[in-house]
């Protein structure tokens, strides 16, 4: 058994399960919910550029109308990272997300926002900000 720890709890799980926690800030806005998002899931060893290039295979096969408008390699807190910008359908909506996905430790993470597409450039504006902020925690702070 591997311990799982959360903000709230710490609990056994057995060692072969995966950690592809998700979590969701949203707040309601004039144009709609814009959430921020932070995804992680095991590298598995795989590069950053293996994992991006499997990532918008896997995109472009579960998403609607899927348009990438948006793809760069950048650095954030110092690290090589993939900058991304898109537009897909999910239902009814037509959504904008602004993202940059980088490997810290054995994780590969993505930090995201996303919203309708008509808010935008409020999304690419808090996105910035928001990038600007991002600094990496030592293995024992996470």
């Amino acid at each position: 058994m591997a311990a799982y720890e959360t903000d709230e709890a710490r609990f056994d799980v057995p060692a072969s399960w995966l950690d592809r926690s998700v979590t969701s800030l949203e707040y309601s806005s004039p144009e709609g919910v814009t959430r921020v998002v932070v995804q992680r899931e095991p590298t598995e060893q795989r590069t950053l550029k293996d994992l991006h290039t499997a990532r918008l295979v896997d995109l472009r096969r579960r998403l609607a109308a899927f348009e990438l408008i948006l793809e760069e390699e950048v650095l954030v807190a110092g690290r090589a990272a993939v900058e991304l910008g898109m537009r897909y359908r999910d239902e009814d909506a037509h959504l904008y997300q602004h993202a940059v996905t980088l490997i810290v430790g054995e994780k590969l993470v993505t930090v995201g926002v996303l919203g309708p597409v008509k808010a935008g450039e409020h999304i690419d504006a808090l996105f910035q900000r928001l990038r600007a902020t991002i600094t990496i925690r030592d293995a024992e702070d996470t």
